[in-house]
């Protein structure tokens, strides 16, 4: 049997628990990681240290157990939220070089906003 995520898991008063949990596998009954029972629990409004204890058999009466150790710390969550569906608005600022000059210093350069349409020589 493999513990999945860390034997020893820190994790902040009030934040839902979700256990990594683990995997058992035996060379004869082959994957028995949906025979994996858990005792203990974990109160995430209640700071203190949790045990969880995790066992299996396999058809010959072979046990495996492992334990993984919750520590429920006091602390604040983290408050800042993102809108994934809130809109960007860029301002662009960009030259454009005139594509029939012939001159190799580039005189005749034009500025521009983005977006607006307006250019200007760069003169004004």
């Amino acid at each position: 049997m493999s513990i999945l995520g860390d034997a020893n898991i820190t994790q902040l008063q009030g934040v839902a628990w979700v256990d990594p949990g683990v995997e058992a596998h035996d060379v004869r009954d082959g994957n028995l990681t949906s025979s994996v029972s858990v005792s203990g629990t974990v109160d995430v409004n209640a700071t203190g240290t949790y045990t969880l204890t995790y066992t299996v058999s396999d058809a010959a009466g072979n046990n495996a157990s492992l334990t993984r150790t919750v520590n429920i710390v006091a602390g604040q969550a983290s408050t800042h939220t993102a809108d994934l569906n809130a809109s960007v608005a860029l301002e662009m600022i960009w030259v454009a070089l005139d594509p029939g000059g012939e001159d190799e210093m580039l005189p005749d350069v034009a500025f521009g906003k983005a977006g607006n349409g307006n250019f200007s020589d760069g003169g004004s």
